[in-house]
């Protein structure tokens, strides 16, 4: 039997094609209280504690900006897009 320390607390889901919101009862079902998907070139974080509510902080993360974040995810470009992120929020905490 699983304990609540072997199960993630985020679950993180790039969906290319399909997938992300349909899916979101399993992560419920399986007790993890996030999930962050990206899908159409856009981020969603849902809080699955209590429903499936989208939220724009995460309760385990809630300094990251989830917008900033999203307009780095570039998979087939991803190498520079972590080098443009990292400069990102290198220059809003100066």
């Amino acid at each position: 039997m699983q304990t609540l320390k072997d199960l993630p607390d985020l679950a993180i889901e790039v969906n290319l094609t399909s997938g992300g919101v349909d899916k979101l009862a399993i992560y419920q079902g399986l007790g993890i209280p996030e999930v962050l998907i990206w899908q159409n070139d856009r981020l969603q974080l849902f809080d699955l504690r209590e429903g499936m509510e989208v939220v724009t902080h995460s309760q385990f993360f809630p300094e990251l900006d989830f917008a900033l974040l999203a307009q780095f995810v570039r998979p087939q470009d991803q190498p520079q897009a972590m080098k443009d992120f990292l400069v990102a929020i290198r220059t809003q905490v100066q």
